[in-house]
């Protein structure tokens, strides 16, 4: 009697994850590799995950009751059988642990890769924009005896300067392949 209750209420985990925990994981694990918006779904996996680890320390306060159940002096197929479900279903729980640990490690470093993709155009713009800004303001400063202002190409050679820089940085970083 005790056994068979022990039984169904260890089944009830088991169908657990095959009817419901590894549906959501598997659509969880869809939206992170096919769906741009991410991010309102890291609270529900995170949910998940929690609900999983509460079932493993379920499951394992049941190993005790059910090494009971195996000693000599209870043990027959009945024994046997409630030792095999609680074997399949902490293995059943161990492995969409670890998958839903793993989904939530490639979710954080996809969005490590996007923040770093983002990261390297704000400084390649930073780095194409740096020497203009610094030979522009040398120029704006306004200073009485600057020999570049009387000249008559002295407007146009700064703006070849510039270009030149400008040129000269989009071709380093065409060599270094960070374009």
């Amino acid at each position: 009697m005790v056994n068979s209750l022990v039984s169904q209420s260890l089944k009830t985990f088991e169908n657990l994850v095959i009817n419901d925990l590894s549906e959501k994981l598997d659509d969880y694990e869809e939206r992170v590799f096919l769906h741009s918006r991410r991010k309102p779904f890291l609270m529900r996996l995170y949910y998940l995950k929690r609900q999983i680890d509460l079932i493993r320390i379920i499951l394992t306060l049941y190993k005790d009751i059910v090494d009971y159940f195996h000693m000599p002096e209870y043990q027959n197929i009945y024994t046997q059988d409630l030792r095999d479900i609680y074997s399949r279903t902490n293995t059943l729980f161990r492995n969409i642990g670890e998958n839903t640990a793993q989904l939530l490690s490639v979710y954080f470093n996809i969005e490590s890769n996007h923040t770093n993709e983002i990261m390297r155009t704000l400084t390649i713009i930073s780095v194409f924009f740096m020497p203009l800004t610094f030979i522009v303001g040398v120029y704006g400063m306004n200073f009485k005896y600057m020999p570049e202002l009387d000249w008559r190409i002295g407007y146009p050679a700064v703006w070849l300067l510039m270009v030149v820089v400008s040129i000269l940085i989009y071709i380093w970083f065409k060599r270094k392949r960070w374009l």
